[in-house]
């Protein structure tokens, strides 16, 4: 089983993410990180292969866990799915210089059309 790490607060895609998972429940195991702390730990020690980081989430910090993913090459491991808002589109070409992006998604497309 696959482990996809969900860095967010936001609970529209929290809660989309799980209904996908549920879908696949054989294949990937979402875990749900909501802090700066949980995010790093979660990241270094459990390597997951898939991560959905909402860079637009304000409720975290995501240009510091940006920079600390960044500066760790350990935390490349996992493929990287930025979530964003619209306002937050060109932050996400500058993200993904030098990290493991695998896609970028509005948040709103995401929510509502991705499954």
């Amino acid at each position: 089983m696959r482990k996809i790490a969900v860095i967010s607060t936001d609970q529209a895609l929290n809660d989309r993410i799980n209904q996908i998972a549920k879908k696949f429940v054989d294949f990937f195991e979402p875990e749900f990180l909501s802090t700066h702390e949980q995010s790093i730990e979660y990241l270094k020690y459990e390597l997951p292969e898939i991560c959905v980081l909402h860079v637009s989430d304000t409720q975290l910090n995501a240009p510091r866990l940006i920079q600390e993913i960044k500066k760790d090459q350990w935390l490349h491991y996992a493929g990287l799915i930025l979530v964003f808002a619209q306002k937050d589109r060109n932050l996400t070409t500058e993200i993904s210089k030098n990290m493991n992006v695998i896609s970028t998604m509005s948040r709103q497309e995401f929510v509502k059309g991705f499954f």
